[in-house]
């Protein structure tokens, strides 16, 4: 945990999870394992375990270096990659796409973001999705 992070009542953080500095943290906000919180992120719904939170309520996909640095193979991180375009960026709803992907995830590492989100009562933090290169170029 870095300076000037905030941390309200009642917020679980798991194992190696890194929030950086001035980020901020709503009450009973759960934080996954390897979940990573970039400079100035804010939520309020749970953070799923290996993902990289930015803005407000945000995840811009999977802590790939955390991954790689806790020793996940490369099919191991793959599967995780799966998954997440599974759930965040396949266009439906978390709980539809939940009940979808436990039938064809059964990793250990799978089986830790599939549980996670399924026991979550706040609601978890949705993917930003990509900018069309319209709105990059200025």
């Amino acid at each position: 945990m870095a300076g000037g992070a905030l941390l309200a009542g009642h917020v679980s953080v798991a194992d190696r999870a890194f929030i950086s500095g001035n980020c901020l943290l709503h009450q009973f906000v759960r934080v996954g394992t390897l979940a990573l919180m970039r400079g100035g992120a804010a939520i309020s719904k749970d953070l799923p375990p290996y993902t990289v939170a930015h803005g407000e309520n945000s995840i811009c996909g999977l802590n790939i270096v955390g991954l790689r640095r806790a020793g996940f193979t490369p099919a191991e991180r793959l599967e995780l990659k799966q998954l997440y375009r599974a759930l965040f960026r396949s266009g439906r709803n978390l709980t539809s796409a939940l009940a979808e992907a436990a039938n064809h995830y059964s990793s250990d590492q799978s089986r830790v973001m599939l549980d996670f989100l399924a026991s979550s009562e706040r609601g978890a933090c949705s993917d930003s999705g990509r900018k069309p290169m319209s709105e990059t170029l200025s």
